[in-house]
């Protein structure tokens, strides 16, 4: 899930926002917690809208047992007559005084809040899991391989506070995975981004905690996690 924010108080660009909304959450969430799909989507696709079968929302609306969340980064949207079916395009957008990641992926906590509260507010507050939430850095080992990743500390601490805050505000938050432990392959990207608490050397498969790994410990210490 993204946070989508429209690019301007013009009313094209508040539209396109909700179109991109539509496609990208309600699209998904509304069959399982409504029991439809969003109206003013299928009105925009018309004959594109795929068919429906008898039964089909009733079995997708089976209750769950939770919802996982991946977040990375907030979405500006804008009207652009050029911008396919859905008229608009999109581009990321970081919080004052942040950055972007490795990925390129702009660093925007409060965004996170925002995802959160809508499945409380327009979802009927399920029970919920960050299942992904973390970023790449370009890590820089010393002679030992072992990395100050204060970066990395600062966002995971920043997004965290943003989890907190939408608990405060009611939501049915209840653990925030991140992401990753290790540096790993990262699909199309393969090995270049590391994501990971852990630096993992690739060549000999050595495995050293960075300044994250050991600050993350004692942020779950603090919580009366047990390790």
């Amino acid at each position: 899930m993204n946070h989508y924010q429209p690019n301007s108080d013009r009313q094209a660009d508040i539209a396109a926002c909700e179109r991109m909304y539509q496609t990208s959450t309600a699209l998904f969430a509304d069959p399982l917690f409504k029991g439809k799909y969003p109206e003013p989507l299928f009105n925009w696709i018309g004959c594109h809208a795929p068919k429906i079968e008898t039964g089909d929302l009733e079995l997708i609306s089976t209750p769950i047992d939770f919802v996982g969340i991946n977040y990375y980064f907030t979405l500006n949207v804008s009207f652009a007559q050029w911008g396919g079916l859905f008229k608009l395009e999109s581009t990321q957008v970081s919080a004052p005084g942040w950055g972007q990641t490795e990925m390129g992926w702009g660093v925007n906590p409060p965004g996170l809040t925002s995802v959160l509260l809508d499945f409380k507010n327009n979802y009927g507050n399920p029970k919920l899991y960050i299942t992904e939430g973390g970023c790449a850095l370009p890590d820089t080992p010393n002679y030992e391989g072992f990395v100050e990743d204060w970066g990395r500390i600062n966002y995971l601490r920043s997004h965290f506070i943003a989890a907190h805050d939408a608990i405060a505000d009611g939501v049915n938050l209840h653990g925030y995975y991140v992401w990753s432990l290790m540096d790993n392959f990262e699909w199309a990207h393969g090995f270049f981004p590391r994501f990971g608490l852990v630096r993992v050397e690739f060549d000999s498969g050595k495995r050293i905690p960075k300044q994250s790994a050991w600050w993350y410990r004692e942020v779950m210490n603090r919580n009366g996690v047990e390790e």
